[in-house]
C-alpha cells in the first residue's frame, strides 16, 4: 500500500488544511486499488499499475499493525491512515463546503490571477509589444491595483 502518500495527504490536509488537493492525490490511491486483484501475485498486480505512483490504498485485507512494524510510531501511523482513508477513501464528492470550514478546511486564498491580461480593453498590439519589450517599463500598464 502507499504508506508515504497515504501520510503525505494526512499531513497537507492536517497541517495546511488542503481537501481538495490531497482528495485529488488520494483518489489516485483508490483507483489503483480498484486493480488490485488478491487472488494474482504481487508481480502480477503490478504490472496493472499505473507508473506514476504504483501503489494503493488500504483495505480490511491489510493489517496495518503488520505494515507498519518497522515504523518508529506505528500506532500513530495506523491512526492516521485509517483516518485519511475514512476521509477521503472514497470517489464520491467528498465533504461540503460548510463540513470543511467547521474542521478548519475552508479555502484560505485563492493564487489565480485576476485576469489573464490585465486591462484588455485599453490594449492595442503596438502597446502590448512594447510592453513586453521592455519588461512593463513602457506600453501598456495594467493590474489589479492600476
Amino acid at each position: 500500500i502507499g504508506l508515504g502518500h497515504a501520510l503525505w495527504c494526512h499531513n497537507m490536509l492536517h497541517a495546511f488544511g488542503m481537501y481538495d488537493t490531497a482528495k485529488s492525490r488520494y483518489k489516485n490511491l483508490v483507483s489503483e486499488g480498484k486493480k488490485w486483484n488478491k487472488k494474482k501475485s504481487y508481480e502480477e498486480n503490478m504490472k496493472k499499475i499505473g507508473g506514476g505512483n504504483p501503489m494503493r490504498a488500504p483495505d480490511d485485507s491489510i493489517d496495518l499493525d503488520k505494515v507498519l512494524s518497522g515504523h518508529y510510531d506505528s500506532k500513530l501511523a495506523a491512526k492516521r491512515v485509517t483516518e485519511i482513508h475514512q476521509l477521503l477513501g472514497t470517489l464520491d464528492k467528498g465533504l461540503d463546503k460548510a463540513e470543511r470550514k467547521k474542521r478548519g478546511w475552508d479555502e484560505a486564498y485563492d493564487l489565480r490571477p485576476w485576469n489573464e491580461f490585465p486591462d484588455t480593453e485599453n490594449a492595442s498590439l503596438s502597446t502590448v509589444v512594447l510592453a513586453n519589450l521592455t519588461r512593463g517599463i513602457l506600453g501598456n500598464g495594467g493590474g489589479p491595483t492600476k
